[in-house]
């Protein structure tokens, strides 16, 4: 089984929020720039060499979620839940941290 071709057909947020519902975990290395997922619920999925560049996660619940190595930078992360998140090798570059 491929994880490529799943992730690849991740390319919005509204597709990874339908995929988040219906019990998947794992998205590691998509790419959501600039989405908006502001106060989605996506604790405890693993989103490893994800880019959310730009992307406005704001008020996100990411609580135990594995952002290794992820791309955040110039993201809004302004009362995100990062609580128990790992975020080893983390871009956090002019992320918005409030």
């Amino acid at each position: 089984m491929s994880t490529s071709n799943s992730e690849s057909a991740i390319a919005t947020p509204e597709a990874l929020l339908e995929s988040y519902a219906a019990g998947k975990r794992t998205f590691s290395g998509i790419s959501l720039i600039s989405a908006n997922l502001s106060h989605a619920d996506l604790k405890g999925a693993d989103f490893s060499y994800a880019d959310f560049s730009n992307a406005d996660l704001s008020h996100a619940n990411l609580r135990g979620a594995d952002l290794s190595y992820a791309n955040l930078s110039e993201a809004n992360l302004t009362g995100t839940d990062l609580r128990g998140a790992m975020l080893i090798g983390t871009d956090l570059r002019t992320a918005v941290i409030q």
